[in-house]
This record gives structure tokens, sequence and C-alpha cells, in this order.
């Protein structure tokens, strides 16, 4: 015969084996609820033209996005950026793709599972002694009065996490510099590889050349 105890330790054992299933399951439909109304409230056609016109700002230059999908469950991919004009511009990527752990990402780490960057291209032109790029170079503070600031209110510093990357792929990039008309360089074909950890007071990476 099993004894009362042993069969309180059965009922409890199922008991907290039933509970974790259905706290698995909540959890799930948790975050595929969050993802469905992320989704539903910033649909990604929205997010892509609030994206361009943001960073066109920030850039001072235009940057045009042809699409912008994003998974809450995996990560996002951005498809043909381009930084400047449609002619010539300062520096285009075929593709962006960047992958996360979410399991870790609910347990306070950053983990990118991979990060991809397909076919960038930078053209640096000098005409007449001035660069395709110097409106990166021009700080917003230098167009605006700074504010004085307000020292018996300083705002919070919010200490970044860690990010872990196990792997980091630049792919087929290439570079153009033309100055002038008097020199001209290009760099084309070159293949990067990399994977370690980024934190605000260091930087581990090992790069591998392909």
């Amino acid at each position: 015969k099993t004894s009362p105890a042993l069969k309180k330790e059965k009922s409890v054992g199922k008991f907290l084996f039933r509970g974790l299933t259905y706290l698995s399951f909540l959890i799930f439909f948790l975050i595929m609820s969050v993802g469905l109304v992320l989704e539903f409230f910033f649909p990604a056609e929205r997010f892509r033209l609030l994206a361009e016109d943001q960073i066109s700002q920030q850039l001072k230059l235009p940057l045009t996005i042809k699409k912008i999908s994003f998974s809450l469950l995996s990560g996002i991919q951005v498809d043909d950026i381009t930084l400047g004009s449609a002619i010539r511009p300062l520096a285009q990527i075929k593709q962006i793709i960047l992958n996360y752990d979410l399991t870790q990402l609910l347990q306070g780490k950053l983990v990118i599972n991979q990060v991809l960057l397909d076919h960038p291209q930078l053209t640096a032109i000098s005409q007449d002694g001035v660069w395709n790029f110097l409106p990166l170079l021009k700080p917003e503070s230098r167009s605006r009065p700074s504010a004085p600031a307000d020292k018996t209110s300083p705002l919070p510093s919010f200490p970044l996490p860690e990010i872990d990357i196990k792997a980091l792929t630049l792919r087929n990039a290439s570079a153009h510099l033309e100055q002038d008309g008097k020199l001209n360089a290009y760099i084309e074909g070159l293949s990067l590889e990399a994977q370690g950890k980024i934190s605000r007071k260091n930087l581990d990476l090992k790069l591998k050349v392909l």
C-alpha cells in the first residue's frame, strides 16, 4: 500500500508540474499578445516612415528605407537603406538583419544571435574641397542656442547593459573615395566576422577578415 506521505508528495509534484506548464503557456500567450498589439499599433510601414523622418533630421541627410519587418520573438530586418542623394548616395546597405535571444532578454540579458550588414557601400566625394559627409560632422548644438543647465534636477543616468554578440558579419563591403578628381581610392569585396561582448566600459571583440 502507498503511504499517505508518498501520496501527498506525488500530488504536490503533479500540482507543481501543472502550475509550471500553465505558467509557461501564460508567458508565451502574453508575449504573443504583446507582439500582436505592437504590430497593430505600430505597423512596420508606420515605423519605417518614422525612422526615415527622425534619422534624416538627426543626420541632416535624407534617409530612405525600402522595407522594415520585425518580430517580437526573433528580431528585425531592414532592406535597402540609402543615406544621401539618390543619384550619388553617401552610404547604402542592401540589408540589415538583427536577431536576438528573447529568453535571455526576459532574464535581463541582451544576447544578439546575429547581426548581418549585407553589401554596405560608402562613397565619400569632395567637390571644391567640400565633402558630401560634411553634414554629419555638424552637431545640432551649433545650430540651436543651448539651454542653461538645470543643476537642481540632474537627469538620471541609465546603465547600459552588456551586449553579448554571438555573430556580427559585414558581407561584401565596398568603399569609394574621390577628392576633387585628383584622388580615387577603392575597396571592394571586404567581409568581416566578429563576436564578443560590448559594455559601457569595455569592448571585447574577436575580429576575423574573410
